[in-house]
């Protein structure tokens, strides 16, 4: 335990049983942006209001900013090189007053903004903050926002946003760089995008002034996808031709309540699909796809994106937290990027591929956008529940690609290399293939062994008591590891030490078998430090099969396990291990013509 949680808990704000403290608390802000997009200039420029309240016990001396364009900012450090024509002065801030206070002597720091009132902000006071901003929006560098094309963009961290400060670490300081993603409060949003004529906005959020903005003809198409189960063309190459005016008015508003962030997408020829589901709790759920014409997988993303919300709610189970989802296929880059109710999604040239990331974007909106994890510094929080929750839906889709077995199968080459680290290592500290084996590959496998020594059921009840528990709240990794064993009412502490906590590798191996009266004695050997289950498929002579299947639990106080079979028939081939199990040396996991 780090000695900022138990200070946590001496403080009453976190507590060993996986649930918060009596005196948690977390601030908020609410957020009132208008900003213009400006195609030709490639330009984004904006103004905001945000009333910030301090929930905190602590007064305030400073109020630190995320300007995360200053990624693209000359001299600024970053994780990967972006392409020279997008690196700009970074953002500039024209206006920034907190209270009655113009600040002008703010200091910057990469992509932080650390500004110092006179007046400092004391427990429980609401504070009015306004600034007026601008940057260059980035043309050829595909890091989760930017230009699609010559007309059309998405974006996302396009605002001046205030950063973090919780219970753990005060005031979150990590300079973004590329690599690690975000973290953040809730908050209310109304935000107003002006466009030039003629251009569509989808965007996080509700749209509150469609009748005004749409066309009649398009916005009664609009109207009836929010109602409809089937897949309604809104906005059809045709309607481009045959219609003067697709928009009638050029400054769209959306309101987001009670969310981490918005990002929104804008172009003036994406087409645009939309649909309905009723969700298990008798809401609506209105789902809608942006992509350009020649996005061909995009006229099936609609379908699988409704497929997707409803085996969430129903599979999880818990119901989807939010009343839209846009998936908006704004990157020429081979990775989706999340954001509450809108994804910035990749066209793909397979199906499987397709399946795989419209889920798997559409999973963000329970992590981190429903339970607020800190991404920034437990990228594995997010991204291997996001990577583990859908695999049986993808597999049932589309049998090609299964992001699980893919895993198992690269961690079976990685885990006995350098790359593997604990997962639990701040994801600020990591790089590279290093941070997606440990972010992604290993805690996704992980979490599927833990399901398997739970089972399905109780794996589901763990994980729909944590969403409801950690909802709206910043979860570190013991409150998830404290909340499982309490709602399992088993001590994994065993489990969480070697996944989580270590860089064991898995090795499972045959090392011996015996026969003696048509009794098989089969002994299997723990080599390596990671447990992981234990499933041997037995091939007897007349072609029949039996499978003996433990979970990682049979590890948990030993390092050999001997199966017994007892069979009349004779053993062919006895097969150690299967396509959800990683193995670093699979030399010794097989044998044949036993006599």
């Amino acid at each position: 335990m780090s000695k900022s949680f138990s200070d946590a808990i001496k403080r009453g704000t976190r507590t060993t049983k996986g649930i918060p403290g009596t005196q948690y608390w977390q601030n908020t802000a609410s957020y009132t942006i208008n900003a213009e997009v400006i195609p030709q200039k490639k330009e984004l420029i904006g103004t905001e209001i945000i009333k910030y309240q301090n929930n905190s016990p602590d007064t305030l001396h400073q109020i630190v900013f995320h300007v995360f364009q200053n990624l693209y900012k000359k001299g600024s450090r970053r994780d990967d090189p972006v392409h020279p024509d997008d690196i700009h002065s970074g953002v500039l801030i024209k206006r920034l007053t907190i209270g009655d206070e113009l600040i002008t002597d703010y200091s910057t720091e990469g992509t932080l903004i650390l500004a110092k009132p006179t007046q400092p902000i004391f427990p429980s006071a609401l504070i009015n903050i306004e600034l007026s901003w601008s940057f260059s929006i980035p043309t050829k560098s595909n890091i989760r926002m930017g230009a699609k094309d010559e007309t059309s963009f998405f974006l996302g961290q396009w605002y001046p946003k205030i950063a973090v400060y919780d219970d753990i670490n005060g005031w979150d300081k990590n300079v973004h760089t590329g690599g690690q993603e975000f973290y953040y409060d809730l908050g209310d949003y109304e935000y107003t995008i002006t466009v030039p004529d003629g251009y569509l906005v989808w965007g996080s959020g509700l749209l509150q002034n469609a009748e005004k903005v749409l066309s009649p003809n398009i916005y009664n198409k609009y109207k009836l996808a929010q109602k409809s189960d089937d897949i309604i063309s809104i906005v059809h190459p045709d309607d481009y031709k045959s219609e003067k005016h697709i928009t009638s008015h050029n400054k769209w508003v959306f309101k987001a309540n009670n969310v981490s962030d918005v990002a929104f997408g804008v172009s003036d020829h994406f087409l645009w699909d939309g649909t309905s589901l009723k969700g298990v709790s008798g809401n609506t759920i209105f789902i809608e796809t942006a992509y350009p014409i020649e996005s061909k997988d995009f006229t099936e993303v609609a379908l699988l994106a409704k497929k997707s919300v409803r085996y969430f709610s129903n599979e999880i189970p818990y119901p989807f937290p939010f009343p839209t989802m846009t998936i908006f296929n704004g990157t020429n880059g081979a990775s989706g990027m999340e954001y509450p109710m809108i994804a910035n999604d990749p066209s793909a040239d397979n199906r499987g591929r397709t399946v795989d990331v419209t889920a798997h974007e559409i999973a963000h909106n329970y992590f981190p956008f429903y339970v607020l994890t800190n991404e920034t510094e437990h990228a594995w929080m997010d991204e291997a529940f996001a990577a583990m929750i859908p695999y049986e839906y993808q597999q049932k889709q589309e049998p090609s690609l299964n992001r699980l077995t893919r895993y198992a199968r690269n961690m079976s080459s990685y885990a006995s290399t350098n790359t593997n680290i604990a997962s639990t290592t701040k994801s600020t500290m990591l790089k590279g293939r290093t941070s997606y084996f440990n972010f992604y590959m290993k805690p996704a496998v992980g979490l599927y062994v833990l399901q398997d020594i739970l089972g399905k059921e109780l794996f589901k009840k763990c994980l729909a008591t944590y969403i409801e528990t950690w909802k709206g709240k910043h979860p570190t990794p013991l409150d998830f590891f404290y909340n499982v064993n309490a709602t399992s009412q088993q001590n994994l502490n065993w489990f969480w030490k070697k996944w989580f906590f270590e860089n064991g590798y898995p090795d499972l191996g045959i090392t011996q078998v015996e026969e003696r009266n048509n009794v098989y004695e089969i002994t299997v050997k723990k080599i390596g430090d990671l447990p992981v289950p234990l499933d041997v498929t037995i091939t007897f002579k007349d072609q029949t099969t039996q499978n003996i299947h433990h979970s990682a639990k049979v590890w948990q106080e030993k390092d050999n396990m001997i199966l017994t079979v007892k069979t009349m028939k004779g053993i062919e081939k006895i097969q150690l291990g299967n396509d959800y199990i990683p193995d670093t040396n699979p030399r010794d996991n097989i044998l044949f013509t036993i006599k």
